[in-house]
């Protein structure tokens, strides 16, 4: 090694010998963990589940290092969903991942003889790329998933979530999971990058939209496939008749959740012009005495959001971020629908009022911003299913926000800036999977017999038979297929 690589290079160098290494170790626990059957790796993971119930203090106290959060809180919003997900996956995992065998029906009668079986195999080594907000419930879903389908984990935690990530893993050693089936990384940018460098075989990404391009980028090279769960800017739609103390009470206790950093706190409230005031009056009311602590990032992003506002005459009603960064939930009404303040997704309490007097201008304004994560609707239940069907996002709720999306058989799925791919639920499960399909054929092998003249007049009338409109077309179809067969057999015209 040439004495002139300096000091940094030399750690790279160093920790991508050591992640080749790791990652030779990982394949290997990977192709033996994949042979076992589905039961056997469901029976891990009922085990995991029980260890995550008695050893629930300890991940409280992990968690604590990047959300420094109160233990019901943490116990409801990362604990519980964790073990809830477990559950279903030791539940379901076994029927969805099973091999599937075809039988005859909707089956082409021209194939006749053609067995068809469909199996899901695991990706091989899943990369998760944690946040730092959600450090256990996040990552560790996406972890018990991969596992059940076949694959081996390497878990990228979010700054400070190393301790949830770790303790994670030490339950699944014990619960009987390899440990290199389940491999721990550093929390740095330079970690992520080296994995993908070395050849994952799936990504799952929770983080910014920007960080998201920068993984797809890196992704691009080797054609790694990415599930990306990015940024959130999302709407609360009130609509006439809504609880207005109910809307109040949901606002306020999104905006408090995890110190404003959910990739689900709502922002943008578009209001019927009836009830704009009363519910403006009832938000002020409910978080009046609610504080937040900003990160150092997040507080940044809202200052210059707030002098760019200020700028265009956007002025908040209530409301104040300090020089502490801590900030009293910001208040605005009447925002333009396609301002940047909009339009950005920050971790912080802000909401942005936008009055409407018909539904089709709410969705317009609604469009104007590029996220499309999760949407709550206040409203009598047919208005507010009708509209639910009309707007462009991956979770939409009904008389309630963001707590829903803790339901293990949901699955969450972002659009637009929001990202791509499923994670969670029965369709992240298998998304975690590739499929294969394999035929066989038991008889029927006139296709190599050679071209003859009467196939034309044959493949005519089947698809006659087979697709035509009415019932004489069919019949006639089928008569004129079954005559030329009968020509073909036999060697004539």
């Amino acid at each position: 090694m040439s004495s002139a690589l300096g000091t940094a290079q030399l750690a790279t160098l160093a920790n991508e010998t050591a992640l080749a290494g790791a990652l030779r170790r990982t394949r290997a626990a990977q192709r033996d963990w994949a042979l076992r059957t589905l039961r056997e790796r469901c029976a891990v993971l009922r085990r995991l589940r029980s260890a995550v119930a008695s050893h629930s203090a300890e991940l409280v106290e992990a968690v604590q290092q990047s959300r420094p959060s109160e233990d019901a809180e943490i116990l409801v919003s990362e604990i519980l969903p964790l073990a809830d997900a477990c559950k279903f996956v030791e539940k379901m995992a076994p029927d969805l991942l099973r091999s599937k065998r075809l039988g005859r029906k909707f089956r082409p009668l021209w194939l006749a003889g053609v067995e068809l079986e469909i199996r899901r195999e695991p990706f091989g080594v899943v990369l998760i790329l944690a946040p730092t907000n959600y450090p256990l419930m996040l990552p560790g879903i996406q972890a018990i998933q991969a596992l059940a389908a076949g694959n081996a984990v390497l878990l990228k935690p979010g700054v400070g979530g190393s301790a949830a990530a770790k303790k994670l893993r030490s339950l699944a050693i014990n619960s009987g999971v390899d440990p290199d089936l389940f491999v721990v990384l550093g929390e740095s940018t330079e970690e992520a990058q080296a994995a993908i460098s070395a050849g994952v075989d799936k990504i799952l990404l929770t983080g910014s939209s920007h960080t998201g391009r920068a993984v797809l980028a890196a992704a691009a090279d080797k054609l790694t496939p990415v599930t990306a769960e990015l940024s959130g800017c999302d709407a609360v739609f009130v609509l006439p008749g809504a609880d207005l103390t109910l809307v109040a009470k949901a606002l306020r206790f999104a905006l408090g959740l995890n110190q404003s950093q959910t990739c689900m706190i709502p922002h943008r409230i578009l209001v019927h012009s009836s009830c704009a005031d009363e519910l403006l009056r009832k938000v002020l009311e409910t978080t009046a005495d609610l504080k937040i602590r900003l990160s150092a990032s997040a507080a940044n992003t809202l200052r210059h959001l707030l002098d760019e506002a200020t700028r265009d005459g956007i002025e908040p009603v209530a409301g104040h971020l300090d020089a502490d960064s801590v900030c009293s939930p910001l208040v605005f009404r009447d925002v333009p629908a396609r301002s940047r303040f909009w339009r950005t997704d920050v971790f912080a309490p802000l909401l942005a009022f936008h009055t409407f007097s018909r539904i089709s201008m709410a969705l317009e304004a609604y469009k104007e911003c590029p996220y499309a994560l999760g949407v709550s609707i206040f409203g009598g239940d047919a208005e507010a299913r009708e509209l639910a069907t009309k707007i462009n996002a991956g979770v939409v709720a009904i008389n309630d926000i963001i707590v829903p999306t803790a339901d293990p058989r949901l699955p969450l799925s972002g659009r637009g800036e929001s990202g791509f791919g499923i994670s969670r639920g029965a369709e992240g499960l298998l998304e975690l999977t590739r499929v294969k399909a394999i035929s066989k054929r038991k008889s029927g092998y006139h296709h190599l017999d050679g071209r003859n003249e009467n196939d034309a007049a044959m493949f005519t009338g089947y698809l006659r038979g087979a697709h035509s409109g009415d019932w004489r077309s069919r019949w006639h179809g089928m008569k004129a297929a079954m005559a030329a067969a009968k020509s073909r057999m036999k060697g004539t015209k």
